[in-house]
């Protein structure tokens, strides 16, 4: 039985984000995407529900602005991150978020 509750397709990926914590950020790995949201490598797991604000750099010097929140977290030995459902983006960014997949 697929327990699964996304409604798009998660694509695997490798891109850099930062993660900002208000005057500080932390660079974060995302390893796959979809158009509900991105899962994120990170050695701690996070708060469910907590709304976090992301950077994406992407390689035409384009930046990518967006709002989202920890819906699932994991600490196993083998899989540590954090599920995010986006939220929020400026204007055109999830356009160009979805290009890089």
């Amino acid at each position: 039985m697929n327990n699964e509750k996304r409604s798009s397709k998660r694509q695997k990926t490798s891109i850099w984000i930062k993660e900002l914590r208000g005057d500080y950020f932390f660079l974060r790995n995302a390893t796959n995407l979809s158009d509900g949201g991105l899962y994120v490598e990170n050695a701690q797991p996070l708060e469910l529900n907590k709304q976090i604000s992301y950077i994406v750099h992407l390689p035409d010097k384009k930046e990518i602005h967006f709002k989202g929140k920890i819906v699932h977290s994991k600490n196993d030995t083998f899989l540590k991150g954090y599920g995010v459902e986006f939220i929020s983006f400026e204007k055109g960014s999830a356009k160009d978020l979805h290009e890089v997949k």
